[in-house]
């Protein structure tokens, strides 16, 4: 198996930077623009129906016109750590020639010397990345030179594992983008009964009308004994939107014998009163009993044959944007109290509709976190694989 062979850039690539604008005239020809934003938002580009259409004189489309296998990559960055991002021109289809936009660069792979979809890849890595920044000039925008494109230094294997390497990662990219559409699609339906419950055409009540309402308590901090093995002891910062099971901290039977803190039982739900902005209004339900902090007020369970708590939970959630109007404060940091929760309007459907929201919610924020997981597993996969892949750590047989 040949070794890796350093060369640069120029030498494996004819690289063009677009002076192609966005305008549009009449005497020149129409075409699609792949403009900065897409590359940026994209590891490859397939059709070019969603992109800018534009026009082109005969000698830009000669120029710049993009063909399968070309490599296009940002220019210019309003940060130098954020320069040269990739992108690849698959196979596409398109109804006008498709021309790179200007403030970025085509590469064009000269034949028989490297691969493109390697290189998009190549282009990705850590080190070629802290090169570009480092030979970024700017103040309030940065951008590269074409001689600091020309000469990127690149340590190449022969053609042959070239393709290879860029098969396993695209096939980790495509593992990425398929559960990021899942997650993008959950995501949406998660907001859309969010907003459903923010504009039921129902019944709206205030919290207290129907649910008791209590605050917790701080042990003294001087006395280590109160703290230790025993009751969950809720913060604000333990509020995460969700069941909450686990916190930081717990009270020994001694806190709780001496300085009867009230138990909240499980299925209560959770509002933070402290914090500001960021803070005020999070939620949680309690998945067991648990005690908590004088900066949270705990919403009791209803009566069971009018109240879904988890619907609760959500309506809570999705209704969060509305503490707004009740936060307030002498200091930097907003807050809301007891009596701002005791008044907070939620709606209140049937039953039947609650545990239906409920569960379609549950549901589909499952799947989010199941997704999110997948990808960051994958992530921290395509990033092993390009440490080993791309600087010969790991060797792939051809």
């Amino acid at each position: 198996m040949s070794e890796f062979t350093q060369l640069h850039l120029e030498d494996m690539a004819d690289i063009r930077v677009s002076n192609v604008d966005k305008k549009t005239f009449s005497h020149e020809e129409s075409v699609r623009l792949c403009n900065y934003m897409d590359t940026y938002s994209n590891n490859v580009i397939r059709d070019s129906f969603s992109m800018m259409h534009a026009s082109a004189s005969k000698s830009e489309i000669s120029r710049f016109e993009l063909i399968a296998g070309d490599v296009v990559i940002t220019k210019d960055s309003e940060s130098p750590n954020d320069i040269a991002v990739p992108v690849y021109i698959g196979e596409y289809q398109t109804d006008f020639p498709m021309l790179c936009g200007y403030h970025q660069a085509l590469l064009r792979p000269k034949s028989g010397k490297i691969h493109g979809e390697f290189l998009c890849h190549l282009l990705r890595h850590t080190e070629v990345n802290n090169h570009f920044a480092k030979l970024a000039t700017g103040s309030t925008r940065f951008g590269l030179s074409l001689e600091s494109i020309h000469k990127l230094p690149l340590f190449l294997p022969a053609l042959e594992e070239q393709k290879r390497i860029a098969e396993i990662l695209s096939a980790v990219d495509e593992q990425i983008e398929t559960y990021q559409t899942l997650l993008d699609k959950q995501t949406l339906i998660a907001k859309g009964l969010q907003a459903e419950i923010s504009e039921m055409d129902c019944e709206w009540v205030k919290l207290q009308e129907h649910f008791d309402i209590q605050s917790g308590t701080t042990p003294s901090r001087a006395r280590e004994d109160y703290y230790g093995e025993g009751t969950p002891w809720v913060k604000t910062l333990d509020l995460d939107e969700r069941a909450l099971f686990k916190t930081d901290e717990y009270l020994t039977e001694i806190a709780l014998a001496e300085c009867k803190p009230r138990v909240v039982p499980a299925e209560s739900v959770l509002v933070a009163m402290y914090g500001g902005w960021e803070q005020i209004g999070r939620t949680a339900l309690l998945g067991r009993d648990c005690c908590t902090n004088q900066a949270i007020s705990s919403i009791l369970p209803g009566d069971a044959e009018d109240w879904d708590m988890r619907f609760v939970f959500h309506s809570l959630k999705a209704l969060r944007y509305k503490w707004r109007r009740y936060g307030v404060s002498t200091r930097k940091d907003p807050n809301i109290t007891k009596a701002d929760v005791c008044s907070f309007l939620i709606p209140m459907p049937k039953l039947s509709e609650q545990t239906n929201i409920a569960e379609r919610l549950e549901s589909a924020f499952a799947l989010i976190d199941e997704y999110k997981t997948v990808m960051k597993k994958s992530k921290a996969l395509k990033n092993a694989l390009m440490h080993d892949l791309l600087t010969g750590k790991t060797r792939v047989p051809c």
